[in-house]
């Protein structure tokens, strides 16, 4: 399993870069037309042997010299072994616990973060290619990580429907929880099962959500769990079972009469045989 982080300084010039190391590819931004990775998000992918997860928008208690607030992005990979050998369980907790932040604007993972990265050590990080930093990186990564790897609930699902292989919930759901359900999905994707699971932040519209949904279904070829910002009530509806057509009149009358011939001409054959 691998992690990069991604975070900027205090001065104008130290942009937002990955600290150490980058990953191979952003595989996450063909996923960007449904959620800013610039904003809070989560996008977890499997294809049933790697997996892949982002959380974004992380944010820390740092602000650069216009005062605007720093956040952190954090990409993680691994595969199926990582799971098998225990690697991954530290992650499935660390995203439980970051849907549930968002869920209830609480800190838990900023704060895991603030301390170990603090703002005195960020600007000695700020180097790429570095093997000392992607050290000094990794071992702290490892710290946030053994934060969440042993403490916390098993996240269970809501009772929201899957429809044709997607799910669609609320991060604002206080009855059903449905970040719990996502945490789950997410779990079960990085145990090797294929699909996506995530909370998407400019999925604002039923319509949108359900379109997303579909869509990532066709991409991924696996389940779909999808959080978004919309009320429960907003949320896209099961589809109804289609009815079965209604029989034509005529087709009920040919019956009918089909029927009245058959029982006429048993009539008259039970007569001709008891006359004989």
């Amino acid at each position: 399993m691998q992690g990069f982080l991604m975070t900027r300084g205090y001065a104008q010039q130290d942009d937002y870069i990955f600290l150490g190391r980058g990953p191979g590819s952003r595989w996450w931004e063909r996923f960007e037309k449904y959620g800013n990775s610039e904003r809070s998000g989560l996008v977890v992918t499997s294809d049933g042997e790697r997996w892949f997860a982002l959380l974004s928008g992380i944010p820390t208690k740092r602000r650069d010299v216009m005062r605007t607030p720093i956040r952190i992005k954090l990409a993680l990979e691994g595969s199926r072994t990582d799971t098998e050998s225990g690697a991954a369980q530290a992650v499935q907790r660390l995203i439980a616990v970051w849907l549930e932040d968002l869920a209830t604007r609480s800190g838990r993972v900023a704060a895991a973060f603030d301390e170990a990265f603090p703002e005195q050590d960020i600007a000695g990080l700020l180097v790429e290619n570095d093997d000392t930093t992607v050290q000094a990186v990794d071992e702290r990564l490892q710290r946030v990580l053994a934060a969440f790897g042993k403490s916390g609930d098993t996240p269970g699902p809501s009772g929201r429907p899957a429809v044709d292989g997607w799910w669609v919930g609320s991060l604002h759901d206080e009855q059903d929880q449905d970040h719990r359900t996502a945490a789950a999905a997410a779990a079960a994707l990085l145990a090797g099962a294929p699909g996506i699971a995530g909370y998407f932040n400019m999925l604002r519209t039923s319509e949108y959500a359900g379109q997303a949904a579909e869509a990532l279904r066709a991409d991924t070829g696996g389940s779909v769990h999808v959080l978004t910002d919309l009320r429960t009530h907003e949320l896209p509806s099961p589809k109804e079972a289609p009815r079965p057509p209604k029989p034509d009149p005529r087709t009920i009358a040919a019956i009918l009469g089909a029927g009245a011939i058959v029982i006429v001409l048993v009539w008259v054959i039970t007569r001709w045989l008891d006359h004989d």
